[in-house]
């Protein structure tokens, strides 16, 4: 008998050892969802992109590449409040200045997307709703920005 309650206790320490050495063994992959930032939100460069999200967070005046669907845009000009609650899913009226990027085609959630300004020149004539309305809904990485333009 005391042979048998040694040896179950001898399993049970040995078990609970085993348990506490694995605790601090990395993982071999990311776990989607879970890890650092630039592994869920991108680094704004080209070769890995910001999300919606991670541009958002990330919203530091500089230039930084996303990967989004273009959902539609803000209105704008006189007696228009201009905010992220007043965008329009679609292309109907769009001006030139801005689109509204968003984590997937046919998202209509404002809490899946971003506003974009867009910057006069290339940037503006290639993006914008007004001249090219076929560019919604399409899966792009445009950059953006709240200063100077990219080298």
């Amino acid at each position: 008998m005391k042979t048998k309650s040694f040896i179950s206790l001898l399993c049970l320490t040995l078990g609970m050892f085993l348990f506490q050495a694995c605790n601090d063994v990395p993982s071999p992959y990311d776990i989607p969802g879970k890890g650092d930032a630039n592994s869920i939100y991108g680094t704004g460069t080209k070769d890995s992109p910001y999300t919606v999200k991670g541009a958002s967070l990330n919203q530091n005046g500089g230039y930084a590449w996303v990967k989004a669907y273009i959902v539609g845009y803000i209105p704008t000009g006189d007696n228009t409040s201009s905010t992220i609650s007043d965008i329009i899913f679609g292309t109907e009226g769009a001006g030139p200045t801005n689109i509204v990027i968003a984590t997937s085609a046919d998202s209509k959630d404002i809490n899946n997307c971003m506003a974009v300004q867009l910057p006069s020149g290339d940037v503006r004539n290639a993006l914008n709703l007004q001249a090219h309305p076929e560019k919604k809904s399409c899966s792009m990485a445009p950059w953006r920005s709240t200063s100077a333009a990219p080298e």
